[in-house]
């Protein structure tokens, strides 16, 4: 290929605006040793995990491909307290030592021997600023919306979204229906659905959302029937499963089988839109309502406990989109690719969120900016301001009493890999297991057994 035709394909590559990753290789140096540089954009919300070994590196966006550098002696122990303690840190590291990820904008260099990450600039971000007389933050978002959701140019019958009822996800969908309105009734929706009174909520504003929006078919799961830990699902069952997975997993994995049986190839989310309009803590902290972290468990291990000192060390420098978008869409996207879906999230976009950075507080407080956008398309006030709260909350907290508390005594019982690496002390967590089943909290439990039933499902043991 001729040389400045590489070179413009090369740049075009860079400043592609949705998600990519570069590699850049060199045949070999003087020594002999091939080089490759990997760089990405900052839409990262399924990331590369990379690792070498043996002069040969090896990459996937998914950490459940790379098992040959599972083991008990790889365990990262700041990491695994991270998750154990939520204490979220966006960065390199993952569950194992010498597995690193790929962070947005960040650039890995491999020189036949070992792995460099090289992170980049601190993303700059706006601040909130008064709206101009006349200024109509609805018919911006309106437009950018569209704008930015046409860019997958997702093919009709063939593309979804989980419209769960909720402000994120409805907003989505108003702008698919608008892209889709020479083939209506050709996007699928699709939705893990809340038992209870919330439940019937739920569906009857996803029925109105439908309806006036042209949707197609309905893809339905109930939530409870897929609980998370229940015997037969397939974190019972061993198959292997990342730690972050989540509390939803073996409901979401039925419903995107679902889809893929239906023909759907790509599935858009609202995933990102609660950092969207987010609060800032000073703003939080003007409306009294600041946001206070969890207590640290107190059946840490000794290793646990030593890593505590250093949960906040090394993050990766500001990025283009938020840290929590980031890392809330990091788990999301390969679990569900693993499926052969392609997730799209149009609200996690460097364009949106400068806008919404921008607006004034009154704007982002409760998504006043979603709610309006809902009711110029006349969508009704119980879609706009349901009176009910929508989460799994409930739906965790029955699972952990009736599976996940038992199951977890079991398997610390029968010889705990977390217990082996001193990141609990089973004896603690026995006792509040104890304490669980004659009534007591349960929010706690949900980490411990997620990561180690997920360890023992990557490891084998």
């Amino acid at each position: 290929m001729d040389a400045e035709l590489f070179e413009d394909l090369r740049r075009a590559a860079g400043a592609w605006p949705l998600g990519f990753v570069v590699i850049d290789l060199d045949a070999g140096t003087a020594a002999g040793l091939s080089q490759a540089r990997i760089s990405c954009g900052s839409i990262s919300a399924a990331p590369l995990q990379l690792t070498v070994h043996a002069g040969t590196l090896h990459g996937s966006w998914d950490l459940l491909d790379l098992s040959a550098f599972w083991s008990t002696d790889r365990i990262n122990l700041d990491e695994a307290t991270r998750f154990l303690s939520m204490r979220v840190l966006y960065s390199t590291q993952t569950i194992f030592r010498e597995v690193y990820t790929l962070t947005e904008r960040a650039t890995a260099c491999f020189d036949g021997k070992g792995l460099d990450i090289v992170y980049p600039s601190a993303a700059r971000h706006a601040l909130p600023r008064e709206l101009r007389s006349g200024a109509d933050p609805v018919a911006v978002l309106e437009g950018l919306l569209t704008e930015v959701t046409g860019q997958w140019r997702a093919a009709p019958g063939r593309t979804a979204i989980e419209l769960s009822g909720g402000m994120d996800s409805a907003v989505v969908a108003v702008a698919l229906s608008d892209l889709h309105r020479a083939s209506p009734h050709s996007v699928h929706t699709a939705v893990l659905n809340l038992p209870g009174e919330a439940g019937v909520q739920q569906m009857s504003r996803r029925d109105e959302l439908i309806e006036r929006l042209g949707l197609g078919p309905d893809h339905v799961v109930p939530v409870a029937e897929h609980a998370p830990f229940k015997p037969g699902g397939v974190r019972r069952a061993g198959v292997p499963f990342a730690p972050s997975d989540g509390n939803t997993a073996e409901a979401t994995t039925v419903l995107q089988q679902r889809l893929v049986a239906a023909g759907v190839t790509t599935v858009f989310t609202g995933a990102a839109g609660d950092d969207l309009l987010d609060l800032r803590p000073e703003e939080r902290r003007r409306l009294n309502r600041p946001r206070t972290l969890r207590s640290i468990p107190d059946w840490l291990g000794p290793s646990g406990r030593d890593a505590l000192a250093w949960l906040e060390e090394g993050p990766a420098p500001a990025p283009v989109l938020k840290y929590t978008t980031l890392t809330g869409l990091e788990p999301r996207w390969p679990q569900t690719m693993r499926q052969g879906l392609w997730p799209v999230s149009p609200l996690a976009t460097p364009e949106l969120l400068r806008f919404a950075e921008q607006l004034p507080v009154q704007w982002r407080r409760r998504k006043v900016l979603f709610r309006r956008f809902l009711g110029r398309r006349g969508m009704s006030e119980a879609v706009v301001w349901p009176v009910l709260r929508e989460n799994f909350a409930p739906v965790m907290e029955t699972a952990m009493r009736r599976w996940g508390v038992p199951l977890l005594a079991e398997v610390i019982r029968s010889g705990s890999i977390l217990a082996d690496a001193g990141l609990i002390d089973p004896d603690a967590v026995l006792d509040v297991c104890e304490d669980a089943r004659a009534g007591g909290p349960v929010e706690q439990l949900s980490r411990p057994l997620m990561l180690e039933t997920s360890l023992r499902s990557m490891i084998g043991a």
